[in-house]
């Protein structure tokens, strides 16, 4: 086992630092935690080994950039949790592209229901996982995706 995610709640702070002092097992956790001063209290309180930003909950590309550069001060690595969309995942492969304490990504894949084409459906381009299974960061400019203006419009609510 890699690391064990989320086992309490994502602001128990000393419950995380007194199980993390009890168990042999990674902890990873920040999935849901919105904001940087919430990962600075993770951090401070030495409540987990890897933190988990994602881009698209905890205050965009340079907030966790930012996340990530705290971790890795503090000899922490991220896993950016990045279960929203293939615009979310594009932004987070920006950060993770980024973050020489990043080895890991955490992005939608369970088929039949969570695939490239269901997560990435109004993309141009959807992104595949390689024969080595990594996702390459898009090397576009800006997020380095194109958005199927079709589909959206299919989609579009007023």
């Amino acid at each position: 086992m890699l690391w064990l995610e989320e086992p309490l709640d994502k602001n128990d702070y000393r419950g995380y630092r007194l199980l993390r002092a009890k168990t042999g097992i990674a902890l990873a956790g920040g999935e849901m935690n919105a904001d940087l001063h919430e990962f600075r209290e993770l951090i401070l309180n030495e409540s987990l080994d890897i933190l988990q930003p994602d881009a698209m909950l905890s205050g965009g590309i340079l907030t966790a950039k930012k996340i990530a550069s705290m971790a890795e001060a503090h000899g922490l690595r991220i896993a950016p949790h990045t279960w929203t969309s293939g615009l979310g995942l594009a932004a987070n492969l920006q950060v993770m592209g980024a973050c020489p304490n990043c080895e890991w990504a955490e992005f939608p894949y369970e088929p039949p229901g969570w695939t490239p084409q269901t997560r990435d459906f109004f993309l141009e381009d959807h992104l595949i996982i390689d024969s080595d299974g990594y996702i390459n960061v898009p090397s576009r400019p800006g997020l380095g995706i194109g958005i199927n203006e079709e589909m959206v419009k299919r989609y579009a609510r007023n």
